[in-house]
């Protein structure tokens, strides 16, 4: 495997794992009392918005 597919695969492992911390705060608000000002600031009306259509614009892709 080559370096470029080593780097591929673990861009994909992090936009995964950026997903599921997304739905975790968007399902939990309670967690976003503790969260850090940064994470905070991801779930701003403006920010949320533009977050969301991303996340419903491009699905998870078959690995």
């Amino acid at each position: 495997m080559t370096t470029a597919e080593k780097n591929f695969i673990l861009l994909q492992e992090i936009e995964a794992n950026r997903r599921f911390l997304l739905m975790a705060y968007q399902q939990n608000p309670k967690l976003l009392e503790n969260a850090e000002a940064r994470i905070k600031q991801l779930f701003d009306k403006p920010v949320l918005e533009s977050n969301l259509s991303v996340l419903k614009n491009n699905p998870k892709e078959k690995q």
